[in-house]
């Protein structure tokens, strides 16, 4: 993983991009990339709507677990971060 690398971009990377990860969840990759971009999953992966964390979790041959793409893609841990890095500037 870079330094600056999120968890959600570095499973993408190791599913293999965009591309196959979309494919994988049954999106595009633009909406991937968007996930990526925000830095969190959609809020129906915590709603129990979806479970793109599960499918990526299996996708990435389970380098990742469920659970901590969970805690680390959650948009509620996200927010905290990007307000953390802007306080930095």
């Amino acid at each position: 993983m870079f330094e600056d690398e999120t968890v959600l971009a570095s499973v993408v990377r190791k599913i293999g991009g965009q591309v196959k990860t979309g494919e994988a969840c049954g999106v595009t990759a633009a909406v991937v990339g968007r996930w990526i971009k925000q830095q969190h999953l959609p809020r129906t992966d915590y709603t129990g709507e979806t479970d793109y964390a599960g499918v990526l979790a299996e996708a990435s041959g389970f380098l990742f677990s469920r659970d901590e793409i969970l805690k680390e893609c959650n948009p509620a841990n996200v927010k905290g971060r990007k307000m953390e890095l802007s306080n930095d500037e």
